[in-house]
């Protein structure tokens, strides 16, 4: 098998350069070449190398070829974060749709029974969050500690009340 024969250069034999830019814009200018706009995707670049060889008349096709694959892979990348979506969508669907499944098990007074006893026990703790300070008062009256005045008309108001239903009901 033979290999390729490499030629070999001395740094004397080349012309020196004091400039070698490391940038693109840099490069662009040193070449004469346009400067880049501010470049966000590959297509975009593609795009400038293209506008470049057209200024140096070269044969643009490979170019077009890679811009064109770069703008499928672009829309792949769309449409698969677009799947991504709606397979969150869909497992949210699933998860709704099982819930529901649940409650296919349970007739219609047995929901109406959970429905009421939860109603109950939000009323009961939005009353206890709202009148939490009544609530440990009238505590503090069953166990015989001193309390206000409103502690002890509400516990006169409940006892009239009780007293009036007790005589209608005998």
């Amino acid at each position: 098998m033979k290999y390729p024969k490499i030629e070999v250069i001395k740094s004397k034999d080349t012309n020196k350069l004091d400039f070698l830019p490391s940038d693109l814009n840099s490069l662009c200018k040193f070449l004469d070449l346009p400067v880049p706009p501010p470049i966000e995707s590959e297509t975009e670049f593609l795009e400038y190398i293209k506008n470049i060889f057209l200024l140096l008349n070269q044969d643009i096709t490979e170019i077009n070829k890679l811009i064109s694959k770069s703008k499928l892979i672009d829309s792949y990348k769309q449409l698969e974060q677009e799947c991504d979506l709606l397979e969150i969508n869909l497992a949210n669907k699933n998860v709704q749709y099982e819930e529901i499944q649940q409650y296919k098990e349970y007739n219609i007074q047995d929901l109406e029974q959970v429905l009421n006893t939860k109603c109950n026990e939000f009323n009961d703790y939005h009353f206890e969050s709202k009148h939490s300070n009544l609530l440990s008062q009238a505590y503090a009256f069953l166990n015989g500690d001193s309390v206000s005045k409103n502690v002890l008309n509400m516990f006169y108001y409940v006892i009239f009340d009780y007293r009036f239903v007790i005589e209608k009901i005998n």
